[in-house]
């Protein structure tokens, strides 16, 4: 029988991306969001779509259903300075519990909850791993790693493997948004690059093909995971942002500028991430950050 996923969140970029991928794998897909716009997913016969928010009421839509799997995606992300805690806790952590309400007494395979290193803070130990200590210092971060601790608790009362996926920022097809994208289209024109920090801040981030093996590594292999896990999901090395930014200017062979500032930049501290567990457990080894920026290039030059 062709199992079915629920992906919250998925009119996103990660979420669209990976109801595309498990749609093209022969799986059908139950999507929840809130945009009108569903990335053309409506057009796939295995594909169903419920608008709104994630409530009690849009959950019961779901009792047709028997689903195998959760991934949830959905999230406030901090994409504007003036959302509040009200905001964050609203969509981080109310509709993670509402669906743990929702799926504590069914049987599922896993419920993957998104979450990231910002949990982290300014983490100032290198590398960070699995057990290295949560520090938010915003909104964001908090509301991330309290949804975190709520599941850790709920799992013990769960028919289900919970497994939360400690994402760094996702670069890819359509991503309209990061440094990678602010880069590309600055150095495209021709336009100057400023860098906060001199450039010496080093950044891991990870590619969207990467990041959607790794989702779908779970599907084929959560009945080896324990009941509770946690991963941390990244590029195999971290790069400075001058490295960062002479790799797309030296590909595009851009005319800009790269200017170096000695102003701080917003997060004023290396990431580097160990990634020995997500290695050794789902046998899966991202790219390299340079490597993977390399084929983010020559896709968006086969767009042109």
């Amino acid at each position: 029988m062709t199992q079915t996923f629920l992906i919250t969140g998925v009119t996103g970029f990660l979420g669209s991306a990976l109801a595309n991928k498990l749609l093209q794998n022969g799986y059908k897909v139950v999507g929840i969001g809130r945009s009108e716009d569903t990335k053309g997913l409506e057009k796939h016969h295995n594909f169903r779509y419920f608008r709104g928010e994630i409530s009690s009421d849009n959950l019961s839509k779901l009792n047709d259903y028997n689903l195998n799997g959760i991934f949830h995606l959905a999230s406030l992300q901090p994409s504007k300075s003036d959302y509040t805690y009200d905001d964050y806790h609203k969509n981080n952590v109310l509709s993670t519990t509402i669906l743990i309400n929702y799926f504590k007494n069914k049987p599922l395979s896993f419920f993957v909850y998104t979450s990231t290193i910002s949990v982290f803070g300014e983490k100032k130990f290198e590398p960070i791993d699995e057990n290295s200590f949560p520090q938010p210092t915003n909104f964001y971060g908090l509301t991330k790693y309290i949804s975190e601790k709520i599941l850790s608790i709920e799992s013990n009362e769960m028919n289900t493997k919970v497994v939360i996926l400690r994402l760094q920022s996702i670069f890819g097809k359509n991503d309209g948004y990061g440094i990678i994208h602010t880069f590309y289209d600055r150095f495209k024109k021709n336009l100057d690059v400023e860098l906060y920090s001199n450039g010496i801040i080093h950044r891991n981030l990870i590619s969207l093909s990467d990041t959607l093996e790794v989702l779908k590594s779970i599907i084929d292999k959560h009945s080896q995971l324990n009941k509770f896990e946690i991963f941390h999901v990244a590029s195999s090395n971290s790069l400075r942002t001058l490295d960062i930014a002479k790799i797309i200017k030296d590909y595009l062979s851009s005319k800009s500028k790269i200017i170096c500032l000695e102003k701080k930049y917003i997060y004023d501290w290396d990431i580097h991430i160990n990634l020995f567990k997500l290695n050794k457990v789902l046998n899966f080894y991202p790219k390299s950050l340079q490597d993977s920026i390399i084929l983010y290039l020559k896709e968006k030059s086969n767009e042109l």
